[in-house]
């Protein structure tokens, strides 16, 4: 088991007093990020940022509080995430979906993650497998909390 946690970056801890043996780390979550998709820590904090700023706008502020609690660094790993509140695509369909964003808060916080990652050299289709080592990551019984809040803030992305 301790093997297992070692790949998906995760230590073992002594048992808490309920049974809990396993601190979900954002820290260690940003280091699997780096070493199982081969990106630099820039983008594994700036991509993680990314989709963590895309849950805090899905889930409710009580919601999303007990997020940062769960997971200590949530809000720090936001301000990772690249601003491109300010960046306009030139031309094409991404200009299209720019203008359609500016009136649908959905299409326009999926546009700013896919905004976001294409700005850390990522393509959008590593959003996908971000979301799966994240998923993986919380695949413990304290993960799993976190990973129910976190599922319902990334619904809407569509990676499943």
């Amino acid at each position: 088991m301790d093997t297992l946690k070692g790949w998906f970056g995760m230590e073992a801890h002594e048992a808490s007093p309920s049974g809990s043996t396993e601190v979900p780390d954002i820290n260690q979550l940003v280091a699997t990020l780096t070493r199982n998709l081969d990106v630099s820590t820039e983008q594994a904090e700036g991509g993680l940022g990314a989709l963590l700023g895309y849950v805090e706008k899905s889930l409710s502020s009580s919601q999303f509080e007990q997020l940062s609690q769960l997971l200590p660094g949530v809000k720090e790993m936001i301000s990772s995430a690249p601003d491109v509140s300010n960046l306009k695509s030139a031309e094409g369909l991404d200009s299209l979906i720019d203008s359609i964003s500016e009136h649908n808060d959905l299409l326009k916080s999926i546009n700013e993650v896919k905004k976001q990652f294409n700005t850390l050299g990522l393509s959008t289709e590593q959003i996908g497998l971000y979301i799966q080592q994240l998923q993986q990551y919380l695949d413990s019984e304290q993960g799993q909390q976190i990973r129910v809040l976190i599922n319902k803030g990334l619904g809407q992305l569509g990676y499943s």
